[in-house]
């Protein structure tokens, strides 16, 4: 059912909601109402996140919130994909070298850094 309709996740037991392959398919089918529904132990894997985020973006908002502090893993996230800078906590997205990752990944980023970074010549 998943296979066909990300939102099924609500319905599945907790078991398959922590299954890999199952969970992908709700995160694949950009269904971020499903996103609720991942089992708590995708949501501190640091490999489903980030290949969650490989097919979508905004899939950085399913991390727990210790990954989502993660520096390196949040740097990892930026180079996938620069407009995941706007899910950052905001001490993140004042990183410089963040920033330039983001950029570098997708120029529209930019629109998401902040204010100092948009006059840095290396990043503007």
């Amino acid at each position: 059912a998943v296979r066909s309709n990300g939102r099924a996740l609500e319905f599945a037991s907790e078991e398959l909601r922590c299954d890999w392959d199952i969970a992908l398919h709700a995160v694949r089918q950009w269904e971020d109402t499903a996103w609720e529904f991942l089992g708590e132990e995708l949501r501190r894997d640091r490999e489903f996140v980030l290949e969650a985020v490989r097919n979508n973006g905004c899939a950085l908002e399913i991390a727990s919130e210790n990954l989502r502090r993660d520096r390196d893993l949040m740097l990892e996230a930026v180079r996938i994909n620069g407009l995941v800078l706007q899910c950052l906590p905001e001490d993140l997205r004042r990183d410089r070298n963040i920033v330039l990752e983001a950029v570098r990944s997708n120029g529209s980023a930019l629109q998401f850094a902040p204010e100092e970074f948009r006059r840095d010549r290396d990043i503007a």
